[in-house]
């Protein structure tokens, strides 16, 4: 797998590189943290995307929005369907182990940090921010 050549990197990029280089030096709870981050970035994306879709005013934008004040609300998000069914699963599941890490203190096995990796890719690539071509 190599980079997209002429891709602009964004914050979805760099976490997604820092959640990599993580994973390799073994700093596993840094990768779920991230892999989280992916989603809430994307997932405020496209709440935004639907307000432009829909043309959502403002005033109603705002009002949604300030109440988007965290992980679990881009969560409650999805949720209510707003994005496709079969990203709900990788969502919750890094959520779940997400607010397990916050709030608990629990550490993260690899195998955990390799999934939360993969799923960040999945979901990038679901949303067609292709990052990696095979050569």
């Amino acid at each position: 797998l190599v980079l997209n050549a002429g891709k602009n990197h964004t914050l979805q990029y760099e976490l997604l590189f820092q959640l990599k280089e993580n994973l390799l030096s073994g700093d596993y709870r840094s990768c779920v943290l991230h892999a989280a981050t992916i989603f809430e970035t994307v997932l405020s994306k496209k709440l935004n995307d639907y307000f432009e879709l829909h043309s959502v005013p403002n005033e109603l934008r705002e009002c949604v929005t300030k109440r988007m004040n965290g992980y679990s609300s881009y969560n409650d998000f999805v949720k209510k369907g707003i994005i496709d069914k079969c990203e709900c699963a990788m969502v919750e599941e890094t959520a779940k182990l997400r607010n397990k890490v916050i709030h608990e203190g629990r550490s993260v096995t690899k195998e955990e940090a390799e999934k939360a990796f993969k799923a960040a890719c999945t979901f990038l690539d679901f949303h067609n921010w292709k990052i990696f071509e095979e050569q």
